[in-house]
């Protein structure tokens, strides 16, 4: 989870400190590198400047079927298992914003 530090911590929207942590929404680390949504993962943002970014929605929806498959994850496997079955279900997600370079 993106980490806050009062003071400090800027907006990934409009690049301003983030004075209440109240006011704000932080997201994981959970876009792989080469996504169009990359750079916007493990980040915080003001709750307004997010509401307005255009690309929100979209966002959000990723966000949601990544906690979907966190969440169905199985249990009762060992580690390994429940790993390498969770890479295949997060590769289907993440595919169509990938960069062609990747």
């Amino acid at each position: 989870m993106a980490i806050y530090i009062h003071g400090t911590s800027m907006c990934k929207a409009c690049g301003n400190t983030i004075d209440d942590a109240s006011t704000s929404i932080a997201f994981p680390a959970f876009v792989p590198k080469g996504h169009v949504f990359h750079d916007f993962s493990d980040s915080i943002f003001h709750s307004h400047c997010f509401e307005n970014w255009q690309m929100h929605t979209d966002f959000l929806k990723l966000y949601d079927q990544y906690r979907e498959i966190w969440k169905s994850r199985p249990i009762g496997v060992s580690y390994d298992e429940a790993d390498r079955l969770g890479l295949e279900a997060f590769v289907g997600i993440f595919k169509s914003g990938m960069s062609s370079i990747i």
